[in-house]
């Protein structure tokens, strides 16, 4: 337009061409008429000339050789122009995290500070002295405690009403990663224990029928055959009248049990029977090594937990858990390959006393497999459940049962107390075996493990971590992405006492709900708490009835003065050493 006003001539010459063209396409433009506008295109290409709108135009020459490395310098320089903003954003949004929670938890009183460790030198040291650590900081420091584990703030809460919060409030249900997923599910694979949201609910949903009364009442019948197997063990050693740590052979009875129930082995239990004698041990070591490395946050990076002492022991761990799952769940669809195509299966065990073949009980796996969700559950999901309730089932149960009769050892007049009740109810028989009748009756027994679970609760800790600030009701403020850290021990503890008519109902009445959790609460309490329970009765039934167990000389005279090992799951410090 602008080379048309200062050139009238040519701009009189294009309109003439102009008027040829229009009267020849009456009044539409197609390709053919422009095409015959030869001095409108002549214009255009002389105003290209004038200028093309391209201020500079450079050229650089780079020599032949730059083919070779131009490419990936161009990329890495890309890459670098991506990230260095992601990158300067995400520290300033965790800068912004830490200043928050550093002024939320001001008025929350924790041990002494320092940069880069935090408070780590408060709870450094060796693994069975972290119990008696935590015991004195929270003794020193009151209910509600913060530490600082490098740059990780950790709040321990332990007044009942905190805890019923903690359990209940939606904004408090999900598990921590550092403290579980990082250090678990390299091992364990994903499972209730460590999953958390949409999830965590459908996979409850498919283990909880799992878990019924009807299904754990079939279960007897095992329960009953390995508490008898761990009886006969008991006296040989009562006969030879020596010093013995009954925490293995608790650990052998359980682990028995838990094959049989969980994983359906019964009939095929000999082809895996040293595979499971790995696993017992493998278990045993095993949450104590994710503990170790679920509590430093450094080893949260492979990494640096490569480079750690403990790194090939844990992987044999892993390699001695994935092959015995691997192993169960292919006899387990071989055996219904078999039915499918009408072979025989296996014939189950016979009667005694008839002769005929006793029905043989559907286990856990068993019932998921042949729910309608239990099928949706892919392989990988199917065996990290098998690993989580394994390893569950095996060391908490174990633990526990070792605890008790540990404490019976100590308290005699318990033992006698105990004894008097068996004798009541199985009629002074002390070879029947343990009837679902008989569970009912066991006022005092289940009192007296329930004492036992006071003080010394399979999982010595929970954890939580909030999407959102949350205030307790004590005043304290949790805030977003901590780890609320809450230990039954520290809400247990109090009285220390050991009485197990603490739990007739008149005494409980009026007690705080929360003031006993040796299971956890909530929407993510133990999923196989009355299994469990229902299995330490019948043993201890069984056991007590048969044997009179004491400490040996030179062993605790008090419940208070036992020792135990935080883990996952807590141990006995150096053994529960009975005669």
């Amino acid at each position: 337009m602008l080379c048309y006003a200062t050139m009238p001539g040519v701009q009189q010459n294009k309109q003439v061409a102009l008027e040829h063209v229009q009267r020849r396409s009456e009044g539409g433009a197609s390709g053919q008429v422009l095409s015959e506008g030869e001095p409108m295109s002549c214009a255009v290409r002389g105003t290209l000339d004038a200028g093309d709108g391209v201020v500079v135009r450079a050229a650089l020459w780079l020599p032949a050789a730059a083919a070779q490395w131009l490419p990936a310098a161009a990329l890495w320089l890309l890459t670098a122009a991506l990230w260095l903003p992601a990158a300067a954003l995400w520290l300033l949004t965790a800068a912004r995290e830490l200043l928050h929670q550093l002024w939320v938890t001001r008025d929350i009183p924790g041990p002494p500070s320092y940069p880069l460790i935090g408070s780590f030198l408060a709870v450094a040291g060796p693994q069975d002295e972290l119990y008696d650590k935590l015991v004195a900081l929270r003794a020193e420091l009151g209910p509600t405690v913060k530490l600082w584990l490098g740059p990780v703030l950790v709040v321990i809460v332990s007044r009942p009403t905190d805890l019923e919060l903690v359990f209940k409030d939606p904004r408090l249900q999900n598990k921590p990663w550092i403290m579980y997923a990082s250090s678990m599910e390299p091992c364990l694979g994903a499972g209730l224990i460590t999953m958390n949201g949409d999830d965590y609910r459908r996979h409850r949903r498919i283990i909880s029928p799992s878990f019924a009364q009807n299904v754990l009442h079939s279960f007897a019948p095992s329960f009953n055959a390995n508490a008898q197997r761990l009886g006969e063990r008991l006296g040989e050693l009562a006969d030879s009248g020596e010093v013995f740590d009954v925490a293995p052979l608790s650990r052998m009875c359980t682990s028995h049990t838990v094959c049989e129930t969980v994983l359906s082995l019964t009939a095929d239990s000999s082809r895996l029977e040293s595979d499971r004698l790995a696993v017992v041990q493998a278990v045993y070591r095993g949450v104590t090594l994710m503990f170790h490395r679920g509590i430093r946050p450094w080893y949260r990076w492979d990494t640096l937990f490569r480079l750690s002492k403990n790194y090939n022991e844990y992987q044999e761990m892993v390699r001695v858990g994935d092959s015995f799952v691997s192993k169960v769940l292919d006899l387990k669809m071989e055996s219904k390959t078999q039915e499918g195509q009408g072979q025989a299966a296996q014939p189950d065990a016979a009667d005694p006393d008839t002769g005929t073949p006793a029905k043989r009980n559907k286990a856990f796996l068993d019932h998921i497999l042949s729910s309608e969700e239990g099928k949706t559950l892919t392989k990988d999901e199917l065996s990290g459940e098998l690993k989580h309730l394994v390893a569950a089932a095996n060391s908490t149960t174990s633990d526990t049962l070792a605890f008790f009769l540990y404490c019976m050892a100590i308290r005699q007049d318990v033992q006698d107390k105990v004894l008097e009740e068996l004798d009541a109810v199985f009629e002074g028989d002390r070879t029947r075996e343990v009837e679902l009748d008989d569970l009912p009756k066991l006022k005092y027994l289940e009192r007296t493990f329930k004492e036992t679970l006071r003080y010394f609760a399979p999982a010595p800790i929970y954890a939580r971590q909030p999407d959102r600030d949350v205030k307790l009701p004590s005043g304290a403020t949790l805030p977003k992405g901590c780890v609320v850290l809450v230990s039954p021990h520290f809400t247990h503890k109090d009285p220390e006492v050991f009485d197990p008519d603490r739990f007739l109902p008149e005494r409980a009445a009026g007690r705080h709900p929360h003031a006993f959790i040796p299971f956890s609460a909530g929407t993510r309490s133990c999923i196989g708490q009355r299994f469990v329970l229902m299995f330490l009765k019948t043993a201890a039934a069984t056991l007590l009835r048969r044997y009179h167990v004491t400490v040996p000389e030179g062993g605790p005279r008090r419940v208070r003065d036992i020792k135990p090992i935080f883990s996952l799951t807590l141990h006995v410090k150096g053994g529960a050493r009975i005669r």
